[in-house]
């Protein structure tokens, strides 16, 4: 029996004679052994009341998604686990065969009636797909009914590990000829779903393979194997970071030696990389796609970012990257081992994203050819990144310290108006503190009065 406890409480929540169904991934996630916090259900009757008692029931937020279909959302926040999402439509044709026939996959074509949880109703038999690991439409004309389902076809092989048969691969390239017709919103969302995979770069090979980059479009580069390199490579630092294992020929210096510098941050990298942005995008994902974007000749003129729909904060991550990409490069050309002052200019430069630009520097390294970087020149590259990200984490009083004076002070004993001078001295008095030369109010104070011509000159060091 799948989810007894959770199709327990719904039957009795819902307390109806009309059959309701529990339909799609889940299935399929129970039968892989897999954790699941969406779920789809499907019912005769309108799914925006079943909805609403299900949020009164569990004290969730309700949303309607779609009016004219009237599916709706139901989010319940879990004490100390991810937050569950329960969707509820309108089952579609006069039986849940019908419903079942017009999905995409037989993987997903399969349901559970409230009524009857320990039988499984599986016309399509997308039980024995799953167990052969193959991937196969529900008809013949699966694929081409939402084109959109190439790029899921995409994504399902890829992260269940299934593969495709020579007829679903024949559906899949007819698709993607129709990609045209789908909106680019619709894409975008199911491109950072596979962004947000665990194998992103044989994804992306993939869907190269398939002509599905070009309908993005990301599929601009001169040298294709190098980007898909630059990928592979930031996808398995982002892995081994966060303690995961990531597809290689086996452990080798390169690969293990990263690991010592950042096996005692991957708790705080793996947070950090699963940070979402308020589109729901994790931070892994779209930096991936500035990964691959900076390989494709992207610039904010080329309008790529507005074609994909991004929000204006993702465009702004696209441009501070692409901006500050070399900045790593510079950078070490000075000092492997950096004074806290240039870890305090360099955040000041980068600001939430420096820790971003520093992997995507051990990426581009780790990518060189092997006749282009030895084992002395990497160790180099993983010393010195390091040390930023090791102060990223763990002492933020060398990336925004507190000020010993605030604003009101500092005009107090200057007899300063509120102004552009205020911001000035309170920069230059951080960047005393930051090399250790002031450390106490009382040293602040007699510093000020020993630079009374500092409000004319600015003390900010640029970076790049």
């Amino acid at each position: 029996m799948f989810y007894p406890d959770l199709l327990a409480q719904f039957h009795q929540i819902l307390a109806t004679t009309q059959p309701v169904y529990l339909v799609g991934g889940a299935i399929r996630d129970a039968l892989l052994g897999q954790p699941c916090v969406d779920f789809d259900f499907v019912t005769t009757e309108d799914p925006r009341r079943i909805g609403r008692k299900v949020a009164d029931e569990l004290r969730g937020d309700f949303f309607v998604l779609d009016k004219q279909r009237h599916t709706c959302r139901v989010l319940v926040d879990q004490e100390g686990k991810t937050r569950r999402i329960y969707d509820f439509s309108a089952r579609q044709g006069d039986s849940i065969e019908v419903d079942l026939s017009q999905r995409d996959f037989t993987i997903n074509a399969m349901a559970i009636d409230l009524c009857h949880p320990d039988r499984i109703l599986d016309p399509f038999n997308g039980c024995d797909d799953l167990q052969q690991k193959l991937l196969k439409p529900v008809g013949p004309d699966s694929l081409l009914a939402d084109p959109l389902r190439s790029m899921r076809a995409i994504r399902y092989a890829v992260n269940l590990d299934l593969r495709m048969d020579p007829e679903t691969q024949i559906q899949l390239q007819g698709a993607v000829g129709r990609l045209g017709q789908v909106s680019m919103e619709r894409k975008r969302d199911e491109l950072f779903k596979i962004l947000d995979g665990k194998r992103v770069t044989s994804a992306f090979m993939l869907m190269e393979r398939f002509n599905i980059l070009e309908n993005l479009p990301l599929a601009d580069s001169e040298t294709p194997e190098k980007n898909l390199d630059r990928m592979r490579a930031l996808e398995g630092l982002i892995h081994w970071s966060c303690g995961e294992s990531y597809a290689s020929a086996g452990p080798n210096f390169f690969e293990e030696s990263f690991k010592s510098y950042f096996d005692r941050y991957k708790t705080q990298i793996r947070e950090y990389f699963s940070q979402r942005n308020a589109a729901g995008r994790s931070r892994k994902a779209i930096m991936l796609l500035a990964m691959w974007l900076q390989g494709s000749n992207w610039t904010i003129e080329s309008g790529k970012a507005q074609f994909l729909s991004l929000s204006t904060d993702e465009i702004n991550y696209l441009e501070r990257f692409t901006n500050h990409s070399l900045l790593p490069v510079k950078m070490i050309q000075h000092s492997t081992y950096p004074e806290p002052i240039d870890i305090y200019d360099y955040f000041k430069t980068t600001l939430d994203i420096g820790v971003d630009i520093l992997f995507a520097f051990l990426a581009e390294q780790y990518a060189r050819p092997a006749a282009e970087i030895n084992q002395q020149q990497w160790l180099g590259c993983l010393e010195f990144a390091s040390q930023y990200i090791s102060a990223w984490f763990n002492t933020p009083e060398l990336i925004d310290p507190k000020p010993l004076l605030d604003g009101n002070e500092i005009m107090a004993n200057l007899q300063l108006a509120s102004g552009p001078q205020v911001g000035i001295y309170l920069e230059a008095l951080k960047r005393e503190q930051i090399m250790g030369k002031i450390t106490t109010k009382k040293e602040a104070i007699d510093w000020l009065d020993l630079v009374p011509t500092i409000a004319s000159k600015n003390p900010v060091r640029k970076l790049d």
